[in-house]
């Protein structure tokens, strides 16, 4: 078994262990500095309240519907994407699990293209701006600056409690096991964890991966990793990482 991990000193690393050389979860990204009028727009402004009700949206592709919340200035599908795309799974291969998790992707089913176009090794260089990938149209599939603006904006708003807390949901018995849950922004990520393909090697219940749109291009990885988004109660870890083009892991959309 073969994992690469990368340690620079001034980061943070967390990584899971893997069967597949091109499938290990690598060092985190680093988080973004605090709010400046000249980068990001402060969050301060925006009143931070706990959801009563949800919007919803219809997917003219299959006819799921998604419950969808506004946290800040960003408006996200409160529900993992489940539209089938061939080759994607269901959690621990039980497809009554994509009627609660949805689907799990690899990540290049995630940005619309075939695991030979954008696979492993593939350098699969997006066009800027909002990318539909396999969300709905008008929906995008999440970048890394939206997935940090989201950090932010709840680290801003959530009187001190940990992220973890803040983004899960409170209809999701693994987690009562590591934190309890308030759902404060109504993103209410569930327990449904993820895939290294091509073995299929579940991780635990104990954490969620959602993708990024954002190819890793650090260090000679030759295209890869991409980067993704961890929550994992356990250790009170949220953050943004990479980990390898194989892996398969849940998609949620973004209002674009």
């Amino acid at each position: 078994m073969k994992t690469k991990i990368l340690l620079p000193i001034f980061l943070m690393a967390f990584w899971a262990c893997s069967d597949n050389e091109s499938n290990p979860v690598k060092t985190d990204v680093p988080e973004p500095p605090p709010a400046s009028s000249e980068t990001v727009p402060s969050s301060s402004s925006v009143v931070a309240e706990v959801p009563d009700t949800c919007g919803s949206f219809v997917d003219a592709r299959d006819g799921q519907s998604y419950c969808t919340v506004k946290i800040g200035e960003q408006t996200w599908m409160a529900k993992n994407l489940a539209y089938a795309i061939p080759g994607s799974i269901c959690r621990s291969d039980n497809p009554a699990n994509c009627e609660k998790y949805g689907r799990l992707y690899s990540w290049a089913q995630a940005i619309g293209k075939t695991d030979a176009e954008c696979g492993v090794g593939k350098n699969c260089a997006l066009t800027e701006g909002q990318f539909q990938g396999a969300c709905p149209e008008g929906w995008a599939l999440p970048d890394t600056s939206d997935w940090k603006q989201l950090m932010r904006f709840v680290r801003e708003n959530n009187e001190g409690e940990s992220l973890a807390a803040s983004l899960l949901s409170t209809e999701e018995p693994e987690w009562a096991k590591y934190v309890t849950a308030t759902d404060r922004f109504g993103f209410a990520a569930l327990a449904s964890a993820g895939s290294y393909s091509p073995t299929n090697a579940f991780t635990g219940d104990d954490r969620t991966y959602f993708w990024s749109r954002t190819q890793d291009t650090f260090g000679d990885d030759d295209y890869k990793y991409a980067h993704m988004f961890l929550v994992q109660p356990l250790d009170e870890v949220v953050r943004v990482g990479s980990a390898g083009k194989g892996a398969q892991y849940s998609v949620r959309c973004i209002k674009y």
